[in-house]
């Protein structure tokens, strides 16, 4: 079974807007999914995330949080994949380089539309659930 260990991230506003990865054209698979990954050797998952995104979008993401990290087994690919799952605020929109793919905005509420993994389709139902029991909280979002 070939192992991998990837960084991901979903980035949300205050709206319920979030930017995910438009990869029409440009990665095999799901046409949109988060944005992240491989974890190289030698690189912890928040160097990997950092390097990620500085190559994705252009800029180097400073604020994030860990939300989830499991192993999952695709045993029809014969892959295990290990996840770090982060969240951030949405960054400006205007300053982004985008150097893989392109960025999409959608919601929580109009993602499942779109072409995802079962897998990234479960952890954006997580990640809202998890926001809106912070948002009661503390206003988060």
């Amino acid at each position: 079974m070939q192992k991998r260990r990837v960084s991901i991230i979903l980035f949300f506003d205050k709206n319920g807007r979030i930017l995910i990865q438009d990869r029409r054209g440009y990665k095999k698979g799901a046409d949109f999914g988060f944005f992240g990954g491989k974890i190289e050797d030698g690189e912890t998952p928040e160097e990997a995330l950092i390097r990620e995104i500085k190559e994705e979008l252009g800029f180097k993401i400073k604020d994030f949080s860990l939300f989830k990290h499991y192993t999952k087994e695709y045993l029809e690919k014969d892959w295990e994949i290990e996840y770090y799952v982060y969240y951030a605020p949405i960054p400006v929109i205007e300053n982004l380089v985008v150097n893989e793919g392109q960025i999409h905005l959608t919601n929580f509420k109009d993602f499942k539309a779109l072409d995802l993994s079962e897998n990234d389709v479960c952890l954006i139902k997580s990640i809202s659930s998890y926001l809106k029991k912070r948002k009661s909280n503390n206003g988060i979002i």
